[in-house]
């Protein structure tokens, strides 16, 4: 049987809910620029990411629906795992209103996922260092693309943090104080507070196989997540 979850919500707990056709598997599309130079020969193609991308995914009524407990679940923002990538999750929002007229009249309607270009590991855990006579640790990007992930350090005073041997950042912090680099979203913070004013220099990204991450400074605790990603 077909499924999807949504929200930490699977399709098949869902009374009355069936799957009738998922998502094909795609790549997204690159976005590029192509500039033209008067006297030089051919263009330039400058690459600027990834699109997101719509995935259609159809679905039917049966018995014993409640529309009212589905359309209050298929809206908005969250991840979505489907069962032809079970091991997979992607980020997705709903934008367009989902024709629920017509899924009461012919048992049948499409929802349109808006998705992000890249998708994550569904398996994948937080991983947790107590770094106590460490000033290294390997991590693995198991992901066919470089990572973005999100790093929460513990630590006191100026931290210097190197990925494969790289200097990437410096942290300057309090005593034991928390910091969480977030390379997705390009922000430094914890919990709710700013921190962007205690970091300079780039945010860690991992290659694809193996890392080393390492640091100068004291360093009590590293929590890293969204270590690997895929196209």
């Amino acid at each position: 049987m077909e499924y999807f979850i949504y929200k930490g919500i699977d399709s098949r707990d869902v009374t009355g809910l069936i799957v009738t056709s998922l998502p094909p598997v795609v790549r997204p599309k690159m976005r590029s620029r192509i500039d033209t130079i008067d006297g030089r020969d051919g263009s330039t193609v400058t690459e600027l990411g990834f699109e997101a991308y719509t995935k259609p995914l159809k679905i039917g009524l049966t018995r014993n629906y409640d529309i009212d407990n589905i359309v209050y679940w298929l809206q908005g923002d969250g991840d979505i795992q489907f069962s032809n990538e079970p091991d997979k999750y992607y980020r997705v929002k709903v934008l367009d209103q989902v024709d629920f007229e017509k899924l009461l009249r012919f048992r049948t309607a499409t929802i349109n996922f808006y998705t992000q270009p890249f998708k994550y590991s569904a398996t994948e855990r937080t991983r947790t260092i107590a770094t106590t006579g460490l000033t290294s640790f390997e991590i693995r990007n198991a992901g066919n693309y470089f990572s973005k992930p999100t790093m929460t350090i513990t630590g006191t005073g100026t931290i210097n943090i190197s990925v494969n041997g790289l200097q990437k950042c410096v942290l300057n912090l309090g005593t034991n104080e928390s910091i969480t680099l977030d390379a997705d979203k390009q922000e430094a913070y914890f919990g709710a507070d700013l921190k962007n004013r205690k970091m300079q220099g780039q945010f860690p990204t991992l290659e694809v196989g193996k890392n080393v991450i390492s640091w100068t400074g004291t360093v009590s605790q590293i929590e890293i997540t969204h270590y690997s990603r895929w196209l």
